[in-house]
């Protein structure tokens, strides 16, 4: 059985450093290395009980547990996985039988109980806090085959992982540096996507990420370096669901955007209580057909294809397969202006990020606006990673133009402490003239656009600058 490698991982194969950090840029192979590397040593030493992380048990399912599988089968490498404990037995020939165990944080206090963990690799550990490291690191303490091992696997996201810059990194190092890090038997591994061992991967990546420009979210993606992104368009809070009974909510309402080769197929379902809004992750994966969009979906428990689902209607050939397929599915209200009203409309209402939805939170944290070659906003949104954020403005956008706002005109449904509160918001919102409800009906024309470009360039003019600003 030959394994790819890249030449740029291969040296790590042998690094028995208690704390292997692999940060670096999208695309560039980190996690597919770290999943190989606990395969050969499963291989090689046997015995082992190798412990897999994600904050989120759902998201590890998705993600690593699923790139576990793939490998094995693309491989013909025999396995048994126990889909209720999320664990897969390996028996290489030579050599004991290893457990692979994935586990999410989400259930923490059953961590203790898992015993004889011989090594462990956290994906995304950007999503950890440093007291959900250390209690990972206490767990790492028994006689092991071989050496014990905590692999970490990130994008080098200031605001998510600030914990691990200042715990392994120093600010003397280069931007790209490899090497030993601060912390005791510690090493930093640097990569980018022209590390990826497979050319078409690079290439599918290169194209993304070239068309980055902005410098922030260029600097963490494409160079894999540490930035702070700043600018963010939505503050969303995380909480739980407050109600798990479908008959609470006054609506539930489902927005999808597209993914293809290295784009993620995302899938929020919307929960609604009056003016209130909630969002849970239910599927984000690259590189899925319609059929196995459908089928993905349809193991989600208390998925229902006959709710309402707002895709984004780019792709019309795509809307009618999942429509063949049984699912209640509609095109996105995508009228020009539609992306600049929608981002309004969601910074006036009251959303939150149902708890557990890992990759909303991620995208929230990096939803910016781009900036110009001066440095100044732009009022519109980097498009990188934004493909719960275009999903939940698809469906929220779509409730509240066919369902909320005809009502909210007439008084029926929405009242008015509630219209005023929105308005409220707006007027808060200093980037934005007042909005009145009956304004939010519908995305602006394109005569209503025209007038607000010449209203800014006149005020350009009286300024001596134009300070490239949308106004809604």
């Amino acid at each position: 059985m030959k394994i790819k490698l890249s030449r740029r991982f291969i040296p790590l194969l042998n690094r028995a450093s208690r704390y292997l950090l692999l940060y670096g840029g999208a695309g560039s192979g980190k996690s597919e290395f770290c999943l190989r590397k606990v395969f050969l040593r499963c291989a090689d030493e046997g015995d082992h009980r190798y412990l897999i992380i994600r904050k989120v048990r759902n998201s590890l399912k998705q993600s690593c547990w699923q790139a576990f599988i793939e490998f094995f089968e693309e491989n013909g490498i025999p396995y048994k996985q126990n889909k209720t404990d999320l664990t897969i037995k390996i028996s290489p020939p030579g050599v004991k039988p290893s457990t692979l165990i994935f586990w999410g944080l989400d259930d923490r206090l059953k961590l203790k109980s898992i015993k004889r963990i011989t090594s462990v690799w956290i994906e995304e550990a950007t999503e950890l806090t440093e007291d959900d490291f250390t209690q990972i690191d206490l767990r790492l303490r028994d006689v092991v085959p071989g050496y014990r091992q905590i692999l970490m696997s990130f994008n080098p996201d200031e605001a998510a992982g600030a914990w691990i810059r200042d715990l392994f990194f120093q600010d003397s190092m280069p931007a790209d540096y490899s090497g030993p890090g601060v912390y005791p038997d510690s090493y930093l591994h640097h990569s980018t996507f022209l590390d990826n061992p497979i050319k078409e991967i690079r290439e599918s990546y290169r194209a993304v990420l070239d068309a980055l420009k902005d410098p922030t979210t260029r600097k963490i993606y494409a160079l894999g370096q540490w930035g702070a992104i700043k600018g963010l368009f939505y503050t969303w809070p995380t909480e739980p669901l407050p109600s798990l009974d479908p008959d609470w909510y006054d609506e539930i309402v489902k927005g999808g955007d597209w993914g293809f080769s290295v784009n993620e197929t995302a899938v929020v379902r919307v929960y609604r209580k009056g003016l209130v809004f909630w969002l849970e992750e239910l599927l984000y994966k690259p590189g899925l057909g319609n059929k196995a969009i459908d089928e993905q979906l349809r193991e989600i428990p208390g998925y229902d294809p006959e709710r309402l689902e707002v895709w984004d209607s780019e792709d019309p050939k795509s809307i009618a397969d999942i429509q063949g397929m049984g699912h209640n599915a509609v095109p996105a209200l995508k009228p020009p202006g539609s992306v600049e009203y929608g981002i309004k409309l969601l910074q006036s209402l009251d959303i939150r990020i149902v708890e557990g939805s890992t990759n909303i939170e991620k995208e929230r944290r990096g939803y910016k606006a781009a900036v110009d070659a001066q440095g100044r906003s732009t009022g519109k949104p980097v498009k990188f990673k934004d493909h719960f954020m275009d999903g939940s403005r698809y469906a929220i956008t779509y409730i509240w133009i066919k369902h909320l706002a005809p009502y909210a005109q007439k008084g029926r449904a929405i009242s008015q402490p509630a219209k005023k509160q929105i308005e409220d918001r707006l007027r808060e919102d200093r980037s934005a003239r007042p909005v009145s409800i009956s304004q939010l009906r519908q995305p602006p024309s394109e005569q209503e656009e025209a007038g607000d470009k010449k209203e800014k360039e006149a005020k350009g003019r009286k300024h001596g600058t134009q300070r490239g600003r949308a106004v809604y």
